[in-house]
């Protein structure tokens, strides 16, 4: 299956990166815990995914995001994210939040999150980190 990415790698924005790095599992207040919210729209994200709901997943997608499968796929938003083949989500382990961005780090897979005016909604997901690059996602807004 052929990667729905734009050809470009996310980029975590000059904040959340400083946060990222700044942040260690040694020190308290960096979001270890996670934010409720933040954390719920990818768990759902990945709920209905599993279950095989492209529909529901895909309203969890940024706009973007939901272009960028339906652009790469040439099918709707809900066939097209269910031809990808995203890794095993596991749990939340961490979150990470600046301003109205977060990585989520699961079991299996980084996502990424920002905020719009309805709410959080995934931006990128199924990505791996690239030593000395920006992070590299099966599915990413465009």
């Amino acid at each position: 299956m052929a990667r729905l990415t734009s050809g470009y790698d996310v980029r975590m924005r000059a904040p959340l990166a400083a946060l990222v790095l700044a942040c260690t599992p040694v020190l308290a207040g960096c979001a270890a815990a996670g934010r409720p919210d933040v954390d719920s729209v990818v768990t759902h994200f990945y709920d209905a995914y599993d279950r095989r709901d492209g529909a529901t997943a895909c309203s969890l997608l940024a706009p973007a995001a939901r272009q960028e499968v339906e652009r790469a796929s040439g099918v709707s938003c809900s066939r097209g994210l269910l031809r990808e083949h995203l890794p095993r989500a596991g749990n939340v382990s961490r979150t990470t939040v600046s301003g109205d961005q977060a990585q989520v780090h699961l079991g299996g897979d980084t996502a990424f999150v920002a905020k719009f005016p309805g709410g959080w909604k995934v931006v990128a997901v199924g990505c791996s980190p690239k030593p000395g690059r920006p992070y590299d996602c099966e599915v990413e807004a465009g």
